[in-house]
This record gives structure tokens, C-alpha cells and sequence, in this order.
């Protein structure tokens, strides 16, 4: 169970599917929630993706050509000339 400031109430470590994870031993869920904790110290990380293989510059970089390549759609610009 992880508890973060941001809204103080206990939740589970999930796994896929949403499903909470239960641990064999001691150090494999310490290990799981100190990844989880410095994931929360190192940012706005709303799925941990940081976490999951990929790096902060990554994550970033994937939002960014979303949100200014509008998530893949393409513009189709004609262009007209003007005789003066």
C-alpha cells in the first residue's frame, strides 16, 4: 500500500488489468514501492511509465509531439499564389 500528499488516502500497488499485486516476500514489495515513491518525488508521473523502462526526456518528448503533432492526424495545406 502506497499513501502520497497529493490526496492521502491508501492504495494498493496494481498490476495489469487494474488487479492489486500481492508480493511473495518483504523485498520484493519494498522494492516495488520504493520505485513508486521516487516515481512521486521525481514528478507528475501518473502511470509510472518513467519507472517502466522508458526516461523522464522520453515520456516528455512522446507528450509534446502529441500535443503539437495533434496525436498523428495530418494537415493537408494548399497552397494559392496571389498576383499583386
Amino acid at each position: 500500500m502506497t499513501r502520497f500528499a497529493r490526496d492521502a488516502k491508501p492504495k494498493p500497488i496494481l498490476g495489469d488489468g487494474g488487479a492489486p499485486i500481492v508480493f511473495e516476500d518483504e523485498l520484493s514489495a519494498t522494492k516495488a514501492v520504493l520505485r513508486h515513491t521516487l516515481a512521486y518525488f521525481n514528478g507528475h508521473l501518473v502511470a509510472s511509465r518513467e519507472i517502466a523502462g522508458s526516461s523522464v526526456r522520453d515520456v516528455k518528448r512522446a507528450a509534446a509531439e502529441k500535443l503539437f503533432l495533434g496525436g498523428g492526424k495530418t494537415v493537408e495545406v494548399e497552397r494559392v499564389r496571389v498576383e499583386a
